[in-house]
């Protein structure tokens, strides 16, 4: 299994006066793809992760370096932004065959211009890799009554929030989904399904596994 590595992360004090420039992102060097030989912080957390599962090859995408200043730092520049980026985006061509990349991002920069930072960072390579499909285990787990998990084999088709959760939509076979959550979701009516990206009167199977049953908001 191979999976990319790249960071670019930035807490940004937006009541500083001095913007952050690519002069103070390469205060301490240049970008580098030497990014994955860390203990520490998300890379390093991740890195253990993937070492103690075996059979993962992780590859440095170019990346720049801590900002000089850390949080001290206000707005990040567009040029900046756009610099940084792009010089990843371009990495990530060259990397061949991958099975997933792992972006290393605060969450908390702000650039002039650009309301959500981190999501376009997103935007801009998942452009580059595509949908990679993956494996991944569900059902099974919380109980001997539970049966085993099953294997599914598909590709990522929505990633973001609805409500207070983190929301998963797998697409997988001829034309399956599966929505993955975090906590225990009682899905009361078909409301869920359109800010997924789901069409509900495409669809002509669905199964809910729940605790009660709700047929009046389906009708």
């Amino acid at each position: 299994m191979r999976i990319a590595v790249a960071t670019f992360s930035h807490e940004t004090c937006t009541f500083a006066p001095k913007p952050t420039t690519i002069e103070d992102w390469e205060y301490f060097g240049p970008p580098t793809a030497d990014i994955i030989d860390t203990v520490s912080g998300y890379i390093g957390g991740f890195r253990r992760m993937c070492d103690e599962f075996g059979s993962v090859e992780l590859i440095g995408i170019t990346s720049p370096r801590r900002v000089r200043g850390g949080s001290s730092g206000s707005w990040n520049t567009t040029e900046a932004f756009d610099k940084y980026t792009n010089l990843m985006a371009e990495d990530l061509k060259k990397a061949g065959h991958l099975n997933g990349l792992f972006l290393a991002l605060h969450g908390a920069m702000a650039v002039t211009g650009i309301p959500k930072p981190e999501a376009e960072v997103v935007r801009r390579l998942r452009n580059v890799v595509g949908s990679i499909p993956i494996t991944i285990h569900v059902g099974g787990y919380s109980d001997k009554f539970a049966g085993n998990p099953v294997e599914i084999n598909g590709k990522v088709e929505f990633l973001g929030e609805y409500g207070a959760d983190a929301i998963v939509v797998l697409h997988f076979g001829k034309n399956n989904r599966i929505i993955l959550t975090p906590t225990l979701r009682q899905v009361v009516n078909t409301g869920i399904f359109a800010p997924l990206g789901i069409n509900f009167k495409e669809l002509d199977i669905i199964v809910l596994k729940s605790r009660v049953h709700f047929r009046r908001g389906y009708h």
